[in-house]
C-alpha cells in the first residue's frame, strides 16, 4: 500500500522541491497551499504524515495539531520552520508534532526525518495491533505484555535520540553563527587596530624627535605652554596606546570563548575559559555585579573548550539576568575524587521549588518573551553529558542559585 504525504505549504518554490523529495522516495503527495486547503484534504482521506509550514498564513501550529489528533488514525506530523519561528516549533512537540526542520532545508535531512516520522507511525501502529491481540488472547498474555514493554522501551529510545539529536542541530547552528560573527569581527577590526597599536611608538618616536628640535631651536627653557602642549600630547598617545590595548584583549577573549579553529577535543584548563567568558560579559556586569573568583589548583580535562565555553556564558548571563540589583556572583574550581568541580553561585531572585525539575527540558523558561527560549540550559545539560559530566542546581526562591558542574579531569 502507498504511503499518502499531505504537503502544506505556501511557497511555491519550497512546495515543488519538497514534493519531488517524496516522490523520490515513492510516495503518493497531495499538496495544499493554505488552511483550509490542508483541513479539507484531513476530511476528504487519510495520510500517514503531515509535513506542513508554521509560515502558513492564519495556521496555530498547536490547534492544528489538535484538529489533526481529532482523527480516527491520526497521521504523524512534521513541522517546517525558519529561525522566527523555531520556539513555536519547539512548544509544539509538547502537544503531538512528531519533529520538526528549520529552513532553508536541506534534502537529505528532509527525508532522513520524514522517514523517521513515518517509522515512528508504523512501529506505533504495529505496538497498537500487538496490544489488541494480546487482550483477545488470554494464553498469549505474558509474552504479548514483553513484547509490549519492548516497543515502549524501542519509543522512549526513539524519542531520547530525537530530542538529543535535535540540541545537538541548535547548538551546533548557534556556535556556527558566533564563529562567523568572530572571524569578521577579528576581520574587520585586527588589521586597523594593528596599524594603529604600531603607528604609537612611530608617534612616540617622532614627539620625541619634535620635543629635541624645539629644544634646540628655542634658546632657554620652554614655556609653560610648551609644556602643556607636549604634556597633552603624551597624554593622549598613552590614553590610545591603552584603548588600542583594550580592543585587542577583546577581540582576544571573544576568540577564545567560541574557539573556532578548534574542532578536535583536547586537553585544556577551565580557568582560561572562565576568565575569558568573564572578559565578555564584563560590559552587562560592570558597576553593578561584584565576581569573587576562587580557583583551585585543578588539572586540566580533555573535551572541546568551545563548548565548555559556551556552558560557562550560559551560566553567567543566566546568574546575571537573575539578580535584579546591585548584587554578586562566586566562581571557584576545585579537584574532588579525580574529577574538576566548577561552582557557579549567584545572589539573585533564585528558582521557585516547582521549576527545578523542569530548568533543563528544552523549552521551559520563565524569562519573558524575547528575552530567554527555553534552549539554553537544556544545551549546557546536553553539552556537560557529552563531556562524561554532570550539572545539579540548588536554589530557593528570593536567595539565589548554585549550579555545580562536574567533570572528569584528564
Amino acid at each position: 500500500m502507498s504511503v499518502r504525504v499531505l504537503l502544506v505549504e505556501p511557497h511555491p518554490e519550497d512546495r515543488l522541491l519538497l514534493r519531488q523529495a517524496l516522490e523520490e522516495q515513492g510516495y503518493e503527495v497531495e499538496e495544499a497551499a493554505d488552511l483550509p486547503a490542508a483541513l479539507a484534504c484531513l476530511e476528504q482521506s487519510a495520510h500517514s504524515l503531515v509535513v506542513v509550514d508554521i509560515d502558513v498564513p492564519g495556521l496555530d501550529a498547536v490547534s492544528f495539531l489538535q484538529q489533526v489528533q481529532k482523527r480516527q488514525d491520526p497521521p504523524r506530523v512534521l513541522l517546517l520552520a525558519t529561525g522566527a519561528t523555531r520556539q513555536e516549533a519547539v512548544r509544539a512537540l509538547r502537544f503531538g508534532a512528531q519533529d520538526y526542520i528549520t529552513k532553508p532545508i536541506d534534502r537529505e535531512e528532509f527525508i532522513a526525518r520524514a522517514r523517521h516520522a513515518l517509522e515512528y507511525k508504523s512501529l506505533f501502529e504495529e505496538y497498537q495491533s500487538k496490544r489488541l491481540a494480546s487482550e483477545a488472547l488470554n494464553v498469549e498474555l505474558v509474552a504479548s505484555q514483553q513484547q509490549i514493554r519492548e516497543y515502549a522501551r524501542q519509543f522512549e529510545g526513539s524519542l531520547a535520540d530525537l530530542s538529543s539529536s535535535q540540541l545537538q542541530l541548535i547548538q551546533a547552528e548557534k556556535m556556527a553563527s558566533l564563529g562567523r560573527l568572530v572571524a569578521g569581527v577579528a576581520h574587520e577590526i585586527n588589521t586597523p587596530i594593528g596599524v594603529i597599536h604600531s603607528n604609537q611608538d612611530l608617534l612616540a618616536r617622532s614627539l620625541a624627535a619634535l620635543q629635541e628640535l624645539v629644544a634646540d631651536l628655542t634658546p632657554g627653557p620652554p614655556t609653560v605652554k610648551m609644556q602643556q602642549v607636549q604634556q597633552v600630547l603624551s597624554n593622549i598617545m598613552e590614553v590610545d596606546r591603552n584603548a588600542c590595548r583594550r580592543i585587542i584583549e577583546i577581540v582576544k577573549n571573544l576568540k577564545n570563548v567560541a574557539r573556532v579553529d578548534e574542532e578536535e577535543r583536547k586537553t585544556f584548563h577551565v580557568q582560561e575559559g572562565l576568565d575569558s567568558t568573564l572578559q565578555l560579559v564584563n560590559c552587562e556586569f560592570k558597576n553593578r555585579i561584584r565576581i569573587e573568583k576562587d580557583y583551585g589548583d585543578v588539572p586540566p580535562i580533555e573535551g572541546f573548550p568551545n563548548q565548555i565555553n559556551q556552558v560557562f556564558l550560559n551560566l553567567l548571563i543566566n546568574a546575571g539576568q537573575a539578580i535584579e540589583g546591585p548584587g554578586v556572583i562566586q566562581i571557584s574550581t576545585r579537584q574532588q575524587n579525580g574529577n574538576v568541580v566548577i561552582r557557579i553561585s549567584d545572589t539573585g531572585k533564585g528558582i521557585p521549588a516547582e521549576h527545578l525539575d523542569k530548568i533543563f527540558e528544552p523549552g521551559f523558561t520563565t524569562k519573558g518573551v524575547g528575552v530567554g527560549t527555553g534552549l539554553g540550559l537544556a544545551i549546557t545539560w546536553n553539552i556537560v553529558k557529552a563531556h562524561g559530566g554532570t550539572i545539579q542546581v540548588e536554589s530557593t526562591g528570593g536567595q539565589g542559585s548554585v549550579f555545580t558542574i562536574t567533570l572528569p579531569a584528564r
